[in-house]
């Protein structure tokens, strides 16, 4: 099923590039105290820690962010790459992290409170044959034809580690394990 709906997609999108193109927007307002946020039909709430003043009722935006990340990650290799790569994936954990000063964020001079040393660890179990895991990363974001929006947008600079397809990218770290 996934992968009729990938390969239809790819030749709408190849016909039509037009229907491809799109412009994702989220809108916040401020709702009972801390910002609501919307996307089409989703709504969500974010707050601020008790530290910088917010009530810590909903996740940050912080959290939201690293949890885009990771939770493209696992849904974009799951749903979209491993279909066209025939992998089978059994599980698969990203946890994003990122580095901050808070003392940044109440304007403490010579603080800077953007984010850094942003990572994104992926995890993914498969029975898979290995050529085929392999081509399923490099699609990811480490080769030339770098399909992942969580990816490309990181630095990173690719080593292998080891024969089992891990993978520590510098930005972005990706490493698959074979099930035994």
């Amino acid at each position: 099923m996934l992968t009729t709906t990938i390969s239809a997609t790819g030749a709408l999108f190849r016909a039509e590039p037009e229907k491809a193109r799109s412009k994702p927007t989220v809108t916040a307002t401020l709702a009972n105290g801390h910002a609501r946020l919307s996307a089409g039909a989703f709504n969500w709430d974010a707050d601020l820690p008790t530290v910088l003043g917010g009530s810590n009722l909903s996740p940050s935006p912080t959290a939201y962010l690293l949890g885009a990340l990771a939770g493209c990650a696992v849904a974009f290799l799951r749903d979209t790459l491993a279909p066209q790569f025939g992998v089978e994936i059994d599980d698969a954990t990203a946890v994003a992290s990122a580095a901050s000063d808070l003392r940044g964020l109440v304007a403490i001079e010579g603080a800077i409170p953007d984010l850094t040393d942003l990572a994104l660890d992926i995890r993914v179990t498969t029975s898979s044959p290995a050529d085929r895991v392999a081509a399923m990363f490099d699609a990811w974001g480490t080769g030339a034809r770098s399909t992942s929006p969580c990816s490309s947008r990181t630095r990173s600079r690719s080593r292998r580690r080891s024969p089992d397809l891990s993978r520590r990218r510098d930005g972005t770290g990706i490493r698959a394990g074979r099930a035994s």
